[in-house]
């Protein structure tokens, strides 16, 4: 696993190769992709602007791999990792239910995540 991870680190730094910093302003780092539209972030620290362009970079060919849209790619670069950990990020949702059944949920401690992802689950037939 080790060596996996030093592969990709490797590869992602290589993509990071083609990253242009910009300093408009004093606190804020602007960071781009000119070979890929759009994958655009920004930071407040260099430390912060290495971070998150790894981030940008792997959500941004994360979606362009699930829009079928060929990557321009410097490196072969190497997927499954971001790949498994966006597909797996939680995020958040709104419903709506009318107040009483919210209270007596709330009042029986009712994980309202929780029985919402097994509600779906069980609709689309989806095991675990």
């Amino acid at each position: 696993m080790a060596n996996l991870v030093s592969f990709l680190n490797f590869q992602i730094l290589l993509y990071l190769q083609s990253l242009i910093y910009n300093l408009p302003y004093k606190d804020n780092i602007d960071i781009i992709f000119p070979n890929l539209p759009g994958c655009v972030s920004n930071a407040d620290s260099m430390d912060e602007a290495v971070k998150n362009a790894k981030e940008v970079l792997a959500l941004h060919l994360f979606g362009m791999e699930e829009d079928n849209i060929q990557i321009p790619l410097l490196v072969d670069v190497y997927m499954p990792l971001y790949r498994e950990t966006t597909q797996n990020t939680s995020v958040k949702t709104t419903i709506t239910m009318p107040q009483w059944l919210k209270s007596l949920a709330e009042k029986n401690n009712i994980n309202f995540s929780q029985v919402i992802q097994t509600a779906i689950k069980q609709k689309l037939d989806i095991n675990g």
